[in-house]
């Protein structure tokens, strides 16, 4: 049975580490994005939704990354 146990902290460290790296990148493209909106609009309020999802995507990397070292004790 603890062999069972490692595996499925080995997993469940892989889909941890997929999930934050995708965050990011949904992160970073994100912010350039909204930072091409802003040069061709020239208008702040267009990439307002792009800047106030950003923290929060921050926030979701925080709560996994957090969740993952809980797991792993």
């Amino acid at each position: 049975m603890p062999n069972k146990k490692i595996k499925n902290k080995d997993i469940n460290n892989i889909i941890g580490n997929v999930l934050i790296f995708f965050c990011l990148i949904v992160m970073i493209g994100g912010i350039i994005v909204s930072f091409i909106l802003w040069l061709t609009t020239k208008n702040l309020i267009s990439i307002l939704p792009g800047f106030v999802g950003i923290p929060g995507l921050a926030f979701n990397i925080y709560l996994i990354s957090r969740e993952k070292t809980r797991k792993q004790e």
